[in-house]
């Protein structure tokens, strides 16, 4: 017969696995947890990465530009005939209106982009005013105006961790 004890016993034995299976439940969606928050943290450093390799390629693409049409102006500037002196010096100061901002804005791009791969908090800053002009840049420029805007959403919480 059983006595008192075992049924205590039995009671026990059931407790103390399920204590065990709720042990190796909690780990196991704690491990999944932690994996998550890796993934998700290599994920977001090869975002990083990635716009930061957009904006130094967008900065590049725009210096080339303004390498080209001053050239192109420089090359209609001394080819001109004589009835086109008049209109030379509008030309050239219209030139320069362009492709002084453009050049600034190509270096803007190629700081910024490295800065923010390096982790520089005033990179954030300019990664969000450039991504906001890039904007009205359509197709391209809104294309990663959108992508280095969700970047910077998604990584909101790491910029107590950024340098000064």
């Amino acid at each position: 017969m059983a006595g008192p004890n075992s049924q205590v016993t039995a009671t026990t034995n059931d407790e103390n696995s399920l204590n065990k299976q709720c042990f190796a439940g909690y780990f196991r969606i704690n491990l999944h947890a932690r994996r998550a928050q890796y993934t998700m943290k290599q994920n977001i450093d090869k975002h990083i990465a990635t716009v930061s390799l957009i904006f130094i390629v967008l900065g590049i693409i725009y210096l080339l530009a303004t390498a080209g049409l001053g050239i192109v102006g420089m090359i209609a500037a001394r080819h001109h005939g004589q009835t086109v002196e008049i209109a030379l010096l509008p030309a050239v100061l219209t030139g320069l209106i362009i492709l002084l901002p453009l050049g600034l804005f190509g270096t803007l791009h190629i700081l910024a982009g490295r800065a923010f791969r390096k982790g520089k908090a005033w990179a954030r800053i300019c990664i969000w005013i450039l991504a906001a002009i890039n904007l009205g840049n359509v197709p391209i420029g809104t294309a990663t105006g959108i992508y280095a805007i969700w970047v910077l959403v998604k990584t909101r919480d790491n910029v107590k961790k950024m340098r000064p």
